[in-house]
Order: structure tokens, then sequence, then C-alpha cells
């Protein structure tokens, strides 16, 4: 047999309907139980599952209420977001993208590229350089160097004409 304690639903079941038959159900003339090894009065008893039963029923319609505040949440987040990040957008175009002022605003500004170091520089140029090699690129001046006509485009030879279907 399960016992009360095993869902929270369940146990809020099983005060309300202990309360409720210690309200309609009980012998008449019976004011006072022994329960743990303490007597006491039938009221004081339900006034005590009551206060159990309101603590059990808060926690309940809190997770309730908690959950469709967190569909609520996620339904808005689909529009919600997007529209942040449009307004976050058009507020870094007012100030301009590096300004200070945007952090008044909950904005941290873009931050400047730091120079490259030499060490970069050269892999760049180095990197250049290799492209120009693999790819045959010249520049201004040696283009300028290359005297003479380009040679001429290989003639095109005129296509033969389709063959005629013969007729029957």
């Amino acid at each position: 047999m399960p016992t009360l304690a095993n869902t929270p639903q369940a146990f809020i079941v099983a005060l309300k309907a202990l309360l409720s038959g210690m309200k309609t159900s009980m012998p008449a003339g019976l004011t006072q139980l022994t329960a743990g090894g303490k007597v006491s009065l039938l009221a004081d008893l339900e006034a005590e599952l009551q206060g159990i039963l309101d603590v059990y029923q808060a926690a309940e319609d809190t997770a309730i209420a908690h959950a469709r505040a967190v569909k609520d949440r996620e339904d808005l987040a689909v529009t919600a977001v997007p529209r942040y990040a449009a307004i976050r957008a058009a507020v870094k175009a007012a100030f301009g993208q590096k300004s200070v002022e945007l952090a008044k605003v909950g904005i941290q500004p873009n931050k400047t590229p730091p120079a490259p170091t030499v060490e970069q520089k050269k892999q760049r140029v180095a990197k250049a350089q290799a492209t120009r090699v693999a790819r045959g690129t010249k520049g201004k001046r040696q283009k300028q160097a290359i005297k003479g006509q380009p040679p001429p485009a290989p003639p095109v030879a005129p296509s033969a004409a389709p063959p005629k279907p013969q007729g029957p």
C-alpha cells in the first residue's frame, strides 16, 4: 500500500477526506482524541489538519502558477527576444557602436580590436606574397613593363550546319 507522503497531491486528498470525515462523521459526544500520545480536542485537531492542508495546498497552487508563468514566458520569448534585439540595435545605432554613453542604458559598446603585433604583420605579408606567387599576379609597374600586342584569339571555326533529316 502506498504511503500518504508518496506525492503531495495524494496527501492533500487524504487530508481533505479526513477533515471532511471529522466534521461530519464523528460520533456524538466525542470531543477529544489521543494521537501520537497526545490528547487533543477535536476542534484543535481539525485546526491543525487545516493548517497542514493550507500549506500543502499553497505549495500546489504556487507550483501551478509557476508552471503557467514559465509557459507564458516561453510563449512570449518568441517575440520578446527578437524585439529586444531590434530595440537594442536601434539604441546602439542612435548612440554609436563605440559610444561610452551606451553603458548608461546597459549596453556594452563595441570594442576596438587591438593593433596587430609585429609577428601578425609578418604573417600577413608572407601570406600575401605566397598568394601572389601562387596566382601569378603582378604589380602595377610590372604590368606597365609588358609591351607588345596580346596574342590573337584563336579563330572560331564556323559550326557545321546540322544534318537535314531525311524525309519519307
